[in-house]
């Protein structure tokens, strides 16, 4: 299973803004992980765990709407 981050934001609503706008393009499962670090608290936005079939497809769609994609390796 592949994880990819989308976005990291210190900025809580933010983050869920853009999990809401991933699920809504039918791109899941999307969740919002919390971490702090350097005295700041980040909200990560992740999709996964994806199939290794899909992650090439789902990295084009994310890339399509302008959106990076950074691959995990797995937890």
């Amino acid at each position: 299973a592949v994880y990819l981050q989308v976005g990291a934001f210190g900025d809580a609503v933010a983050a869920q803004r853009l999990a809401q706008r991933l699920q809504g393009e039918a791109l899941a499962p999307v969740s919002v992980q919390a971490a702090s670090g350097d005295d700041r608290r980040l909200h990560r936005v992740r999709l996964g765990p994806l199939p290794q079939a899909l992650v090439a497809q789902t990295v084009a769609r994310l890339a399509a709407l302008g959106l990076p994609a950074l691959r995990l390796p797995a937890p």
